[in-house]
Parts: structure tokens; C-alpha cells; sequence
């Protein structure tokens, strides 16, 4: 018997329990719920088409960094030879024809300190 007494009281309970709850509210706390649901999905599928776009941006630019390194680095090893190659020419020409070569020609240590 006291476990139908039990019932009752707690059917009672509930009962008052739901007669507090203004439904209304309830609904108006649930539609705005489903508002900020909405924007959230919208904001975060604007964030991953964000993100796709820029790690295909960064991809491209990586290849162009990578081709240009690479482009600078073949360019630099060109000229050091190119400046290799001026070097010998002048201590050719300067053990071949020593007096013009001192008049003339500019040292060798005058262009590696303007270039350096």
C-alpha cells in the first residue's frame, strides 16, 4: 500500500512539476536552439569550404615556391660559375699581357668586394 501511496505522490509531483513549466517558453527556448543549430552548421560548412580553398591555394604556392627555389638556386649556381669563369680569363689575360692588364682591367678583389 505504501508503494501505491508512492505513486501517487510522485504522479502528484510531476504533475504540479509540469503545470510549472510554461510551454510556451519551452518552445521559444527550443525554436531559438534551432536557430543557433542552423547558423552554427552554416558557419562551420562555410569554414571547411574555407579551408579546402585555402589548402588548394597553399598547394599551388608551395609547387610555385618550390619551382622558383629552385629556379634562383640553379640561377645562383650560374653565376658563380659565370664569375668563375671572368676570374680565369683575367689571370689568363693578366699572365699573358701583364702591364695591360694592370691598366685596363679592373682587380679582381675590386669586383668581389662590390658583388659580395
Amino acid at each position: 500500500m505504501s508503494s501505491v501511496s508512492d505513486d501517487n505522490n510522485n504522479k502528484s509531483f510531476l504533475d504540479q512539476f509540469v503545470l510549472m513549466v510554461n510551454h510556451d517558453e519551452v518552445e521559444q527556448i527550443d525554436n531559438v536552439q534551432k536557430n543557433m543549430l542552423n547558423r552554427f552548421e552554416k558557419t562551420n560548412e562555410m569554414l571547411v569550404n574555407c579551408n579546402a580553398l585555402g589548402n588548394i591555394h597553399f598547394e599551388t604556392l608551395s609547387k610555385q615556391y618550390r619551382q622558383h627555389t629552385a629556379k634562383l638556386n640553379e640561377m645562383h649556381k650560374d653565376l658563380d660559375w659565370i664569375f668563375h669563369r671572368i676570374r680565369l680569363l683575367k689571370q689568363k689575360l693578366n699572365s699573358k699581357y701583364p702591364n695591360i692588364a694592370q691598366n685596363e682591367l679592373p682587380s679582381s678583389n675590386d669586383n668581389e668586394t662590390k658583388d659580395d
